[in-house]
């Protein structure tokens, strides 16, 4: 017993043993499942076709680190089912080696199928369309329909899509074909029977009265062809269209030509064709056949000498070149070198079977290069324009033919010489650049030139004063729709309207903050211009509502970006960040100087120098919401201030896309506003260097529309007349001016 005993004892310890780890084990095979919580969502429940193939819902979780997880619901995630007439829309997803998925009902919208309708009918081919009026008359064939998606079908053709005329005539009948609605002529013929002839014995008729009457005939001006002979209708075709066309007409050749004609015709069920001679006669020689071919010879253009023919066999001819009267040996045309394009006149004298023939020749003899060529042109147009004193319009043109190149004209001073020549008068005599380029090819060539323009003259100081009232005033006010343009994300393109302004003009000059940047930094080179040649205009480029003169200020203190300007502009004020005779980087014309012109692989622009290192640079603020007729108003005010400053006029005032081609100021570009920035600023200077002894008084006399410093402040949206005055005093006399002007709407 105690044998026994001490088995079970054993067995119940291992029995323990074998249940603890049995316990251990289980436990370690099924660690406890973590729940995530999945929420699948639809943006909505109808959609287009379209619609389907972007993201149209989420499926948003929290991962293991608390963050919350959203994922599109493209269609690589969902399936589509019709069950029950229903679109059932499954969204499937693995997330941790499980699948979650949820199911909607959606509708679909999808697009209207266009009906496919017949277009045209095409091709109508008839089994027989030749008849003897004895005959019953039946069409049979096939035509082919096309139909409004681009394919055909071939369709047997009957009775029933067929309308035959009640009288048949001998010769061409019309039948129409109607198809769905389509309807096409098909053509047919009838013949006769003659004295009970066979339709053999009649063709053979046709035939002969065809060689008869027209083989080996000579012709001048037409063939007299035969269309119709007892009931049967002939066509032809020439074997020689540059003599003689299908129709009959004579080209008149030089010498008698034979030409071959093809004939063709049906008589019942038989169909003729053959061919026949006829000469169509010339009117000339022999020695003018000869000029003729060795005429193609000739170059019109050539660079170098070359040799011309002194015999042709094919009309035993013989030919005596010459140029200016001296015979040339052995045919050789001697083309000498010069240092210009120049002309030669050749003459040949022609003998061929008892008949002569003199003419004469033009040769262009190309001595120069493309580049010498365009370089010439351009050395030419300034020479033209050198003692000219402009005051109208100039006709710029667009060629240059002695030199053979393209002429491309561009005016810095839009406001008084257009781009097309336009003269506007200016304020005073005045020279401006204008910029030319000659075109061959691919190639440019390009030259600056100065043009002198008589402005207005004036016979005393209050004519002086009436004019420039005057240029302010405009009988319509203008106002448009544009666009402002910068870099900020949201703000790339913002549109904005000029509700319309008047540029009164006071002598209260723009507020200026000065804060200069400090040297040693890499936004400028710290050092001197050498001279002061331009005033270079900017857009920041900027529209964030926070890029103001003083956001740009702030800005161009915290960037390390390699680029610098003198002011910052708004419609409140201005920043003043370089001293104005320092070098600033703004222009892009890298260290080329003044007249010098380059070429910009960036922008494939020829542009000019001294825009970094001889210029006074301005940025003028194009942020959201600003008003910028103020920022040209301001912009102006501070520019004439420059240029009395540094002894200079308007027609200094350049782009920056002037320099490299960059377009820049955009929104002035882009809306036309150019000519108008330089108005303003022709406006200021005027007034600050000719009329600073004068005071004016503004008053608007519709205050509700217009305040007293000419801008609009309610445009009533329909085009209205408004009203102001200016009290002028000069030299203790006052007048008074009153002016009415047309408001646009916008």
């Amino acid at each position: 017993m105690r044998t026994i005993a001490k088995y079970l004892l054993v067995f119940l310890l291992l029995f323990i043993m074998m249940f603890s780890v049995c316990c251990e084990k289980k436990e370690d095979e099924e660690p406890k499942e973590k729940t995530i919580d999945v929420s699948i969502t639809l943006n909505k429940t109808t959609f287009t076709e379209d619609e389907l193939k972007q993201p149209i819902g989420k499926i948003t979780y929290v991962d293991e680190n608390g963050e919350e997880i959203s994922i599109d619901i493209t269609e690589d995630i969902f399936k589509l089912d019709l069950v029950n007439d229903k679109c059932i829309l499954t969204v499937s997803y693995q997330l941790n080696d499980k699948i979650y998925s949820k199911e909607f009902e959606i509708t679909i919208e999808r697009k209207p199928v266009e009906p496919i309708v017949i277009s045209s009918i095409e091709r109508v081919t008839l089994d027989k369309n030749t008849f003897d009026i004895n005959d019953a008359i039946e069409l049979t064939g096939k035509f082919i329909a096309k139909y409004s998606d681009g394919s055909t079908a071939e369709i047997t053709l009957n009775s029933n899509l067929l309308t035959i005329p009640e009288s048949i005539v001998v010769g061409e009948n019309k039948a129409i074909l109607t198809y769905e609605g389509k309807s096409i002529y098909v053509l047919f013929y009838v013949t006769q029977s003659q004295g009970g002839n066979d339709d053999k014995a009649l063709g053979d008729e046709v035939k002969a009265y065809i060689i008869d009457t027209l083989n080996g005939k000579e012709f001048t001006g037409r063939v007299d062809l035969i269309y119709e002979y007892k009931g049967v209708s002939i066509d032809y075709e020439s074997n020689n269209t540059a003599v003689i066309t299908h129709t009959g007409l004579i080209k008149t050749p030089i010498l008698d030509t034979e030409v071959e004609l093809v004939y063709y015709f049906f008589v019942g069920s038989l169909d003729y064709f053959g061919t026949f001679k006829v000469i169509a006669k010339g009117n000339g020689t022999y020695a003018d056949a000869t000029l003729a071919e060795i005429s193609k010879l000739v170059p019109s253009k050539t660079t170098e000498s070359f040799t011309l023919p002194v015999t042709y066999d094919r009309y035993q001819a013989t030919l005596v070149w010459k140029i200016n009267g001296v015979e040339c040996e052995n045919g050789f045309i001697e083309v000498k070198k010069e240092d210009e394009d120049y002309y030669i006149t050749l003459s040949v004298l022609i003998s061929a079977q008892g008949t002569t023939a003199i003419e004469g020749f033009t040769i262009y003899c190309s001595m120069l290069t493309d580049i010498q060529r365009m370089n010439k042109a351009l050395n030419r147009i300034e020479s033209n324009f050198k003692n000219v004193k402009i005051d109208s319009d100039v006709e710029f043109p667009a060629n240059d033919e002695d030199y053979g190149c393209k002429l491309i004209w561009y005016s810095y001073n839009p406001d008084i010489i257009g781009h097309d020549g336009k003269y506007i008068e200016p304020f005073y005599d005045i020279n401006i650049n204008i910029k030319i380029q000659a075109k061959i090819g691919l190639q440019i060539e390009t030259k600056v030139i100065t043009v002198s323009v008589v402005g207005k003259h004036f016979s005393e100081k209050w004519e002086k004063i009436e004019y420039f009232i005057n240029r302010i005033h405009k009988d319509e006010i203008k106002t448009q729709r544009f666009n402002l343009y910068g870099c900020e994300e949201g703000y790339y393109t913002v549109p904005t309207k000029n509700i319309g302004y008047l540029p009164f003009y006071t002598k209260d000059e723009i507020k200026i903050n000065v804060d200069y940047l400090p040297n040693g930094t890499n936004l400028k080179p710290d050092r001197l211009r050498t001279s002061t040649y331009y005033i270079t205009l900017h857009n920041t480029g900027m529209a964030h509502p926070t890029a103001t003169a003083k956001g740009l200020n702030d800005y161009i203190h915290s960037t390390d970006r390699q680029a610098s300007w003198h002011y910052a502009i708004d419609d409140h004020e201005a920043y003043n960040h370089v001293p104005i005779d320092e070098v600033t980087w703004h222009a892009g014309d890298g260290s080329h100087g003044v007249g010098e012109i380059w070429y910009s692989e960036s922008y494939r622009f020829y542009g000019i120098g001294g825009g970094n290192n001889n210029s006074v640079s301005i940025e003028m603020c194009v942020y959201s919401g600003c008003d910028f007729n103020w920022v040209m108003r301001n912009t102006a005010k501070q520019v004439s201030w420059l240029l009395v400053k540094y002894h200079l006029n308007p027609s200094r005032i350049r782009q920056h896309y002037d320099y490299s081609g960059k377009d820049c100021p955009q929104v002035l570009r882009q809306s036309g506003r150019w000519p108008e920035m330089l108005e303003l600023i022709n406006i200021e200077y005027f007034a600050r260097t000719e009329l600073s002894d004068v005071t004016f008084v503004w008053e608007s006399l519709n205050p509700e529309i217009m305040d007293d410093t000419g801008t609009v402040i309610n445009n009533p949206g329909v085009d209205t007349e408004i009203s102001y005055q200016v009290e002028v005093t000069y030299n203790g006399e006052t007048k008074v001016y009153t002016f009415t002007a047309l408001l646009k709407k916008i």
